[in-house]
């Protein structure tokens, strides 16, 4: 489902990782979803996670989804402390017309 996967280690430093965070989407201002389990989940703004993704995520307990409603790439937190993260696979139907 995914065209574009990458892995980084998110014991680096804060601000490398909002770096990292703002270059897998540049829309701040976007809704996106932060899912710690089916039951609770909370939408914040794209840049507020970016900015404070280390209060959201705490190793050794959390595993989180994060993705904007399009649902058109989904990050992925693990408690081992790292992140995947995907760009959704474009699909490209040629229909022809019998």
């Amino acid at each position: 489902m995914f065209e574009h996967i990458e892995q980084v280690n998110a014991d680096a430093e804060t601000s490398v990782i909002q770096r990292w965070l703002i270059t897998c989407s540049s829309d701040l201002n976007q809704t996106v979803i932060v899912s710690w389990n089916n039951r609770l989940a909370a939408l914040v703004k794209w840049k507020v996670f970016c900015e404070y993704w280390d209060d959201f995520c705490y190793p050794s307990s959390d595993d989180i989804a994060i993705f904007p409603l399009s649902e058109e790439w989904m990050l992925f937190y693990s408690h081992s402390e790292y992140f995947d993260f995907g760009k959704r696979q474009q699909y490209n139907f040629n229909l022809r017309e019998s």
